[in-house]
């Protein structure tokens, strides 16, 4: 059972220009999910990406020349990239899609039962001197 989409920001301030990879580390429910509960999963989108102002695409930090969506999954690092290329940049803002769902087994309790799932984003950035 889908519980809903719920949405919040991540944003990130650099005193230095920095390219800027994120990660989401968290428990793996699967290739494409984190764990929330003992029986549910959720998904990560980042949408509506911008550094210093400019829209931002995603690629794999394994493969730098594919392209592809916010979609983070466990393990997986996500370099932002403005027209093609990873670029520099202080400010940094994303919308964050957390779609999460639940077997619908997990519904039958008989007491008041806690459901959470836990992680942090991690930013991978090293400095980028201002000449480039």
């Amino acid at each position: 059972m889908a519980l809903g989409t719920r949405s919040l920001s991540v944003n990130v301030l650099c005193a230095e220009p920095a390219a800027i990879a994120l990660r989401f580390v968290g428990v793996a429910a699967d290739g494409e999910s984190f764990r929330f509960g003992r029986q549910g999963h959720f998904r990560l989108n980042l949408k509506h990406a911008r550094l210093d102002g400019q829209a931002v695409g995603w690629a794999p930090a394994h493969s730098a020349g594919e392209t592809v969506s916010g979609h983070l999954l466990p393990g997986q690092t996500l370099i932002a990239r403005v027209a093609g290329g990873p670029r520099a940049g202080r400010q940094f803002t994303a919308q964050v899609d957390i779609d999460t769902d639940l077997a619908a087994d997990a519904f039958q309790v008989r007491s008041e039962t806690h459901l959470e799932g836990q992680g942090s984003f991690e930013l991978v950035s090293p400095v980028v001197p201002l000449s480039q």
